[in-house]
């Protein structure tokens, strides 16, 4: 029996996405194994550095394009998408209203295959609970910033967004008493210090939310437009540190900082995750890659979508030395 669609449902899906469900022929160098969805036309924010900004025009989120995808068309690819690799959906929510509305109306389709991901603004109890009655397994609400000034710049106040740091962080709690678990993003590249990053990396760890690591992109039609991404090394310095506190259990006395900046690491099992280098894999929910989310498929990589080759595990190194990292120690 078919399921009933909502008409005009402001469903995308990345180009990636399309390709793993049949609907577009896409010569990929690496595939999704998540099938990755945004969810509304025009957002009700100005988040500074998004091209789904309200007062943007743009058909962007970070470098990913988005095109529109018909509910009737997800349900007859889901079944290739899956055999083809997809083992989680993740929905990237606009805010916007009726937003729960457009949830429900896409339940049946997107909520009852594999495991669903949702990326979405800080929402009251009430919603949440809708949200795991529908099946949702991982409900993420997006810091994005470091620290609570560059919070207030760019995705509250000062943009003239209702969102605060404090509100974040109670929208984070409560989505984790509910789904047991969940994630928040976190962009490097909007002003923090490597300082900044462990100070909220080691607040995150005891709150039990885990952070999914993204570079900074600029992208046209944002006040950010012109701002460069961070540099590569210190990209990696900070994946490293990332590794070392959420899947080494390590502690930030490990991290050696200068100014603010990090300079090296002293931490038992360092050599075995430099050697392997899953430390500069895509971090975020389980079989989330996100190929080339951050970046062109020529590269640099920021976030591997893959195991990264020995050659990219020596320049992984390479780059950290100049970006100044000087100590690996064990």
């Amino acid at each position: 029996m078919r399921s009933a669609h909502p008409p005009s449902l402001p469903l995308k899906a990345s180009l990636g996405t399309h390709a793993l469900l049949g609907l577009k022929n896409i010569k990929m160098t690496c595939s999704p194994t998540t099938l990755y969805f945004m969810l509304g036309e025009r957002c009700l924010r100005n988040c500074s550095y998004c091209a789904q900004r309200n007062s943007s025009g743009g058909i962007y989120l970070s470098r990913v394009m988005w095109p529109p995808v018909a509910p009737e068309e997800v349900e007859r690819g889901m079944e290739t998408a899956i055999k083809r690799g997809a083992r989680r959906i993740c929905v990237q929510t606009l805010d916007y209203p009726h937003l729960l509305e457009d949830l429900r109306g896409l339940s049946n389709i997107l909520f009852s295959h594999i495991p669903v991901s949702l990326s979405i603004p800080p929402l009251s109890e009430e919603e949440m609970l809708l949200l795991k009655e529908m099946g949702v397994e991982i409900a993420a609400v997006s810091l994005d910033a470091a620290t609570e000034e560059i919070f207030t710049l760019h995705r509250g106040a000062g943009v003239g967004n209702p969102y605060t740091w404090e509100g974040m962080w109670e929208a984070m709690r409560r989505s984790r008493e509910i789904f047991g678990s969940t994630v928040t993003h976190v962009i490097v590249g909007l002003g923090e210090s490597d300082e900044d990053l462990l100070r909220l990396f080691e607040k995150l760890k005891v709150e039990g939310v885990y952070p999914a690591l993204f570079a900074f992109t600029p992208l046209p039609s944002t006040p950010l437009s012109g701002i460069s991404p961070p540099p590569l090394g210190r990209y990696r310095a900070v994946q490293l540190m990332h590794h070392l506190i959420f899947h080494m259990d390590g502690e930030g006395e490990g991290v050696l900082l200068e100014g603010g900046r990090i300079v090296g690491f002293r931490w038992e099992g360092i050599e075995d995750a430099l050697l392997s280098g899953n430390y500069m894999r895509t971090s975020g929910c389980g079989w989330c890659n996100r190929p080339y989310y951050n970046e062109s498929p020529r590269g640099p990589l920021y976030n591997h979508p893959a195991a990264p080759s020995p050659g990219e595990i020596r320049r992984g190194m390479d780059e950290m030395r100049s970006y100044g990292v000087r100590t690996f120690e064990g």
